[in-house]
């Protein structure tokens, strides 16, 4: 009898437990065996999957991006109005970084960011890489003569990132508001069309 599917649960269930507790107790705090408590697996099982915190954070990130790789669903129309397509990728971004286990990551990013570790910046550019279906999106609006061209998309969609970050995730991280409005998503959309749309 087969014992292969057990290994990858074991490794789901920490990686479950780890962003929990990460969440609710930060980083620093968690010793290796209270995690191991907590996924209820052994020590040395946890050990075999990560040889440290560091090694379950990347895990992690990893887990939540597939996540938002399969929720993001849209490409460029060149017949639909460019406004239009901007406010449905900021709906579903919005919609995706919502997520309770999402922003749980935000928070735990958010305690790194803290301590101004320079592992952070690159995971973070990591992150960024990573949303294809976005940066697809600003290369073919690009090749449409709708956006700028003197930026690389990358660029682009960073700046859209920090659009939707202070606008929207920001103030919901920090517990100022519950959900995006209607009006906020339009003044992202806006407000990105206003820097890098060619009229």
């Amino acid at each position: 009898m087969s014992t292969d599917p057990k290994p990858q649960s074991k490794k789901d269930d920490i990686i479950m437990a780890s962003i929990e507790i990460f969440a609710n107790e930060g980083f620093d705090r968690p010793t290796m065996d209270s995690i191991a408590t907590r996924a209820s697996v052994s020590k040395r099982t946890l050990y075999k999957y990560f040889p440290n915190k560091n090694a379950l954070l990347d895990d992690i990130l990893m887990y939540l991006i597939n996540q938002k790789q399969s929720v993001l669903n849209f490409t460029y129309n060149d017949d639909e109005d460019l406004f239009v397509q901007l406010e449905r990728i900021i709906t579903q971004k919005t919609e995706h970084i919502l997520y309770p286990s999402n922003l749980k990551l935000a928070r735990i990013i958010l305690s790194e960011a803290l301590k101004g570790e320079g592992l952070l910046k690159d995971k973070l550019e990591a992150v960024l890489k990573t949303e294809k279906v976005t940066l697809e999106w600003i290369e073919k609006a690009q090749k449409a003569n709708k956006l700028t061209i003197e930026e690389q998309p990358l660029e682009i969609l960073d700046f859209l990132g920090e659009l939707i970050n202070g606008v929207i995730f920001f103030p919901i991280l920090f517990g100022k508001k519950e959900q995006a409005t209607q009006q906020e998503i339009e003044s992202v959309a806006s407000m990105f069309l206003h820097q890098k749309g060619k009229s």
